[in-house]
């Protein structure tokens, strides 16, 4: 017989397998801004792993040499980053050819360029060489297949493989003179360090990685802790939303952040009832702590719901107090208060901490539990051992680790015709956004799911407060609204958290995604209370049926909730966080209320065929807010031609002129380019007609649209005609 915790586990697996097998399927999504800082430090991180066998590794300067690039954000998911580029990607490099020597006349050496000492090109590694890929071809065609060499020498940038072959003019005419980078080819000959995947790829693995572990764990949390049928619908109506199926697809932090969350609160809500996994908690804090800094704020929502569930066993006791004492008291409180106007959180904290010593307050609390004791000893413990950059001038890390995100950089969302630049931003704005970027019925079913959670409890309270005749809670009832409690805590919390003001908006709905999971078990157990109500009208004779018919209605109804998500997200695929759903009108609709359409600079991918076909060779590209190590990125997998030339990037469109208008300075950058493309935002508007007036075009040459919405624009100079390549290279 299996057991029920057995077929539990398996359903884990099979769904955390679908989610990471459909992730991978459709992770052909262009590079963001956010990936590419990070693509980068992956592959430095990766060169302090190679020295762990010298002292080197363990000297200052090479530790902040390494470890203080992208120092705000901790290295977990990086270090993974790079051990899966390493292990899984494809890495092809291009070579110059170097004719027979007197000591290897049978064939010809290559000179790989363009490495770093972190790339897999060690001495005796065994590489594929390649001939050149033709701008129809994709980099793994196996026409460009010439044999396989041998690195026989390894320099810090360079690397030089030996190429066995009959031919060796041959080999020398069409890798160093018949090519010429242009509309014909992508690039020329190259050499290829085999595996599964592409690069980019590669380092991708630690969003679907950390997705089916979220996806299992919200398996068996639903599962076990409320019925079998949350444990399943759950996690699908996480996965079939748009937005959140987007972000487990990247090389980022926040689907890892917020996997550790949902797996550190799992544990801690086990840990009340059975402290051993308190010690659970303590690690999975630690390894939270060591993903994003979103971890450091858990604790608040804990004893948040610990207090509230604990409130009658708190109690405060104060000796009487003088009119000058309460003065001097409210006066020390104000000006804690306006000390602390900068960050208002930590001056109210500040503020209360005062007042409760000069009151001589004793504040009396319940058992406090083992998780509160061991979370800080174990998690911090191990962002301090596992953190490299802190063991250099720990304090002053610490400080500039916590001062970037208090005081992080506030780039442009577009809400309902605000441009959100500078706080304060609206307090509504996350629960607007979510409501607009939520599939409708997955909102429906998890505000229903929460709401009958907390119906008993709300009931007997209210009985509480008019004093009148009531039942005490069953044991059932009991834990239901406990637990609903604990999921509204960890739900709302991200979200309030950027409702303030002065928290910065601009990531959108990746803000507050870690509450997410806990609002998609609030709504499987909205399918299965309303599959319980709809059989319980048709009055059926027995409670055997009654069970039968339950589970076939939510079947029936996890079916309908879920059909419309997964069609929503199966086609918001290429640009996953411009979706919208139906309260908004879809993309088209969120465009005409003036929301933010696209951001991050990852639509460029579509546009990259446009510009392998249509633009002379070695011209000259400026991108919008695509970043020159995204744009690399796609060179090195034979998705644009090499002989482009990134001219700039950035955000040099958000930049205010003293007229008011936005674009300044862009004109004297356009002049030198050939081509640009265009992120389209109406915030951006001003600074395209910068770019129109630049390249003397009305408007541009070509756009791809998402719901007949323009996403990514090409301007031309001089637009040039296709040419149809030769695989064989030209006679």
């Amino acid at each position: 017989m299996i057991g029920k915790r057995s077929i539990s586990i398996l359903v884990a697996t099979l769904l955390a397998a679908l989610s990471f097998g459909t992730i991978m399927s459709t992770n052909d999504m262009g590079y963001s801004r956010d990936e590419s800082f990070y693509f980068s430090n992956a592959e430095i991180y990766q060169e302090w792993f190679d020295q762990l066998d010298s002292k080197k590794a363990f000297e200052r300067g090479e530790i902040l040499r390494i470890w203080r690039r992208n120092y705000e954000h901790p290295p977990l998911v990086k270090v993974l980053m790079g051990g899966f580029w390493r292990t899984f990607g494809t890495i092809e490099r291009n070579v110059r050819v170097h004719p027979p020597t007197s000591k290897r006349p049978g064939g010809v050496t290559l000179t790989v360029q363009g490495l770093a000492p972190s790339h897999p090109f060690s001495k005796g590694t065994t590489v594929s060489v390649l001939g050149p890929q033709a701008i129809d071809q994709v980099a793994g065609d196996p026409r460009r297949n010439l044999g396989t060499g041998k690195v026989i020498k390894r320099g810090p940038r360079t690397a030089t493989v030996e190429f066995k072959t009959s031919d060796p003019a041959g080999i020398i005419q069409r890798c160093n003179t018949l090519y010429h980078a242009g509309p014909e080819y992508m690039r020329g000959c190259t050499v290829r360090r085999d595996g599964p995947l592409r690069e980019g790829t590669a380092m991708r693995l630690v969003g679907p990685f950390f997705t089916a572990l979220l996806i299992f764990a919200m398996v068996l949390f639903g599962w076990h802790q409320l019925h079998p049928v949350v444990g399943i619908t759950a996690p699908l109506l996480f996965l079939t939303s748009p937005r959140w199926f987007y972000h487990a697809h990247l090389a980022a932090f926040d689907m890892p952040v917020t996997a550790m969350i949902f797996l550190i609160a799992a544990a801690f809500w086990m840990s009340l009832e059975r402290p051993k996994w308190a010690w659970a908690t303590g690690v999975l804090w630690g390894i939270g702590l060591l993903t994003k800094h979103n971890a450091l704020f858990l604790p608040i929502p804990f004893i948040a719901f610990w207090l509230l569930t604990h409130r009658r066993e708190v109690s405060l006791k104060s000796k009487s107090m003088s009119r000058v004492q309460m003065t001097l008291t409210a006066i020390a409180c104000l000006a804690v208060l306006i000390l602390g106007l900068r960050q208002p959180i930590w001056g109210f904290l500040l503020a209360l901490i005062v007042a409760l010593t000069l009151t001589r307050t004793r504040i009396r609390f319940p058992r406090i539990p083992l998780a509160f004791l061991v979370m800080p000893p174990i998690g911090l413990g191990m962002l301090f051992v596992f953190w490299p950059k802190l063991w250099v001038d720990p304090f002053v890390a610490i400080e500039a680790y916590l001062n970037f995100h208090l005081d992080h950089e506030h780039y442009l969302q577009y809400y309902m015709g605000q441009i959100l630049e500078v706080p304060p931003f609206p307090a509504e704005y996350p629960f607007v956004v979510t409501a607009l970027t939520v599939p409708v019925l997955t909102l429906v079913v998890c505000l229903f799911g929460g709401l009958d959670l907390f119906r008993p409890g709300v009931r007997h309270s209210i009985q509480a407060l008019r004093k009148t005749p009531r039942k005490p809670l069953t044991a059932i009832n009991a834990h239901l609204f406990r637990l609903g409690t604990f999921l509204a805590f960890l739900t709302l919390f991200p979200v309030v958290l950027i409702a303030v003001p002065s928290t910065p908006v601009f990531g959108g709905v990746k803000h507050w995604m870690t509450g997410m999971p806990f609002f998609c078990i609030l709504g499987g157990w909205g399918i299965w209370r309303l599959s319980i109500i709809s059989v319980q009208l048709l009055a059926l004779p027995s409670d055997h049926l009654r069970k039968q018919m339950s589970i076939l209605a939510a079947i029936i109804l996890s079916i309908a909730v879920l059909i419309p998500a997964t069609l929503a997200t199966a086609n918001s695929i290429p640009v996953g966080n411009t979706y919208y759903n139906e309260l908004a009108g879809g993309i088209s609709g969120a465009a005409d209320k003036k929301l933010t359409r696209i951001y991050w600079g990852y639509a460029s991918k579509q546009a990259l065929d446009q510009l392998n076909t249509r633009l002379s060779p070695r011209a000259t590209v400026w991108l919008h807010d695509t970043t020159p190590t995204a744009f690399n990125m796609y060179k090195r997998e034979g998705r644009v031609r090499s002989d482009l030339n990134l001219l700039g990037t950035g955000h040099v469109f958000a930049r205010n002129c003293r007229d008011g208008s936005v674009g300044c300075g862009i004109a004297n950058v356009l002049d030198k380019a050939d081509a640009a493309l265009f992120e389209e935002q109406k915030f951006f508007g001003a600074a395209q007609l910068h770019l129109q007036r630049a390249f003397n075009a009305p408007g541009p040459s070509w756009a791809w649209r998402a719901d007949g919405v323009p996403m990514i624009s090409l301007y031309e100079k001089t637009p040039a005609p296709t040419k149809k390549p030769s695989v064989d290279g030209p006679k």
